[in-house]
């Protein structure tokens, strides 16, 4: 299930008077991996439940730190006796081939233009650059700050920071500690769902509950549907979601280009999703987002986990560019790539001959070595899609080229920091993008919400 359905589940239900309360049951974790941003949509979510004035339960064997940011949004937090809480805090995991190879004799020349453009570190280093740690300390700074913060609110706690940094040093609390400390509202022995509903004394409320899973709900028709279909103007959401590439590109296109002929619709928010990817697929979709003006479609920009390289390139024609404050953006930098791998091959008895037309015809290949002409090709051609790329910004984001300068270099920066630097406008999550354009952009009492692409039946 997608972050989106279950948001729309939880909404559904804050809307809904017979549902008397919202239980999760995050069992020994989270099955699949949730992004921090993706979490705090859901978050905001409970917490419209919340303030509907009816309970919400977190049900968990153990927390780990992003399960336990998700659940402390829930009125009432239950560890299993025997559990533990994590709170070691966001932590960053890179790997470097560098030493790799070198045994084998293979050799990775980059060429990059910002300090900060580490994505080939792994090729070139050893350990973390100097310019890398950097990113790397202030990104994950900047997340525990801010989930630290939601969950001291969330929890009404008064933990200063040198009382974060002590948990985060302890290690695992038992549920017993957790509870002490006020993490955790009790330590039940086993899933508390059942005594909830013998409290209820309704035993249709009971029936409701029981049935009402996060699964049934969609399947019942009281969860969310890809597209409302009520009556008036229409909002298109678009999703870019993964790496760009000319597959992804052709998908959201498509749709760009069947949402520009539908004169019904009155804004479209570019929902990103992407750590980047293709510059000339970037430039493909930035190019089609631009082409709106002519039907003057205005486009607004909501930023999920990732917005980052590509994934802010084609955000920056957006007139509105709204990012939670664990999104990571930025980025703005690019690399090539040519590896070497001729010594490899030379040592195993392995020879490559070929026959160029030109200076630069076996660039790709990774049996021949890097000459000068390749080089000096390869760093002129980076360069150009660097100065482009940070003449886009300048445009969109109204900055000057010393402005932009200064916040790109390959630069990684949360959603909180994107905001104070001028990448972002404004910080929400898509509900938050969609209120705005409704307020905005459409006229009518009933707005219609189209997701894109759309799914296959």
């Amino acid at each position: 299930m997608e972050a989106k359905e279950l948001v729309d589940i939880i909404q559904k239900a804050a809307d809904d008077k017979n549902i008397s309360a919202l239980y999760a049951d995050f069992g020994e974790g989270m099955r699949y991996p949730v992004g921090y941003a993706h979490i705090e949509d859901i978050r905001n979510a409970v917490r419209i439940f919340n303030e509907s004035h009816r309970p919400s339960y977190a049900f968990g064997y153990s927390f780990h730190w992003s399960e336990y940011f998700l659940a402390s949004a829930f009125s009432h937090v239950h560890l299993q006796s025997r559990g533990s809480l994590d709170l070691f805090g966001a932590t960053v995991n890179n790997l470097f081939l560098r030493s790799a190879l070198d045994k084998y004799g293979v050799k990775a020349h980059v060429f990059k233009h910002g300090d900060y453009k580490t994505a080939p570190n792994v090729f070139t280093e050893k350990v973390y650059s100097k310019p890398h740690l950097e990113t790397v300390k202030s990104m994950t700074a900047s997340l525990n700050n801010t989930i630290r913060t939601c969950i001291r609110n969330s929890r009404a706690l008064n933990f200063d920071d040198v009382m974060w940094q002590s948990i985060s040093d302890y290690g695992s609390l038992t549920a017993v500690n957790a509870e002490e400390i006020g993490l955790v509202d009790s330590t039940p022995s086993v899933d508390p769902l059942p005594s909830l509903l013998e409290a209820n004394k309704s035993d249709d409320a009971k029936a409701k509950l029981e049935q009402n899973t996060a699964t049934s709900l969609v399947l019942s028709g009281l969860g969310i549907y890809p597209n409302d279909v009520s009556q008036g103007d229409k909002v298109a959401v678009v999703t870019v979601d993964g790496g760009i590439g000319r597959s992804l590109a052709y998908e959201i296109i498509s749709s760009l280009r069947k949402i520009r002929k539908d004169k019904d619709v009155k804004c479209l928010v570019l929902r990103v999703n992407s750590p980047g990817g293709s510059v000339v697929s970037s430039e493909a979709i930035l190019e089609e987002v631009k082409a709106l003006e002519i039907v003057s479609l205005p486009v607004v920009c909501s930023m999920a986990n990732y917005a980052a390289s590509g994934g802010y390139y084609i955000s920056t024609n957006a007139e509105r560019i709204f990012a939670q404050p664990t999104t990571l953006t930025g980025s703005i930098g690019v690399y090539g790539i040519k590896f070497d791998a001729s010594q490899w091959a030379k040592s195993y008895g392995i020879r490559s001959d070929y026959y160029p037309h030109g200076s630069h015809g076996a660039t790709v290949h990774p049996l021949t070595p890097l000459t000068q002409s390749m080089k000096l090709n390869l760093d002129r051609t980076t360069l150009g899609y660097y100065d482009y790329f940070k003449s886009i910004v300048a445009k969109g984001r109204s900055l000057s080229p010393q402005q932009v300068e200064s916040i790109a270099q390959g630069r990684v920066w949360t959603g909180e920091q994107a905001k104070e630097v001028g990448l972002v406008d404004a910080i929400g999550g898509l509900e938050r993008a969609i209120s705005y354009v409704k307020s905005a952009h459409t006229t009518t009492e009933k707005v219609q919400v189209e997701y894109w692409p759309k799914k296959s039946s």
